[in-house]
């Protein structure tokens, strides 16, 4: 059985775990701003984002910077939940 692996940042957990295609699909967001990003993934505005995932637009904007793999699957959350809405699911 593999031990589970400490990372010192998340660039580091990024590099060595994600597909090339993921990882460069984080790196092109990173020079994206917040609502940017939002609106990319088919949302209206980082508010909606805050909305559908009970957390505040700073505090988003926070992981945008410092935890921009953590809001990646935020994003990613909000839009699963906004097709079921549509879907009816």
């Amino acid at each position: 059985m593999q031990e589970n692996k400490e990372y010192k940042t998340w660039q580091q957990w990024a590099a060595e775990t994600c597909p090339p295609e993921d990882l460069k699909k984080l790196l092109e967001n990173l020079e994206m701003k917040p609502s940017e990003q939002c609106k990319q993934a088919g949302l209206s505005s980082l508010k909606q984002l805050a909305d559908i995932s009970g957390e505040s637009v700073q505090t988003l904007n926070n992981w945008s910077k410092n935890k921009p793999l953590v809001f990646d699957l935020v994003l990613r959350g909000a839009v699963v939940k906004k097709l079921q809405k549509v879907l009816g699911a």
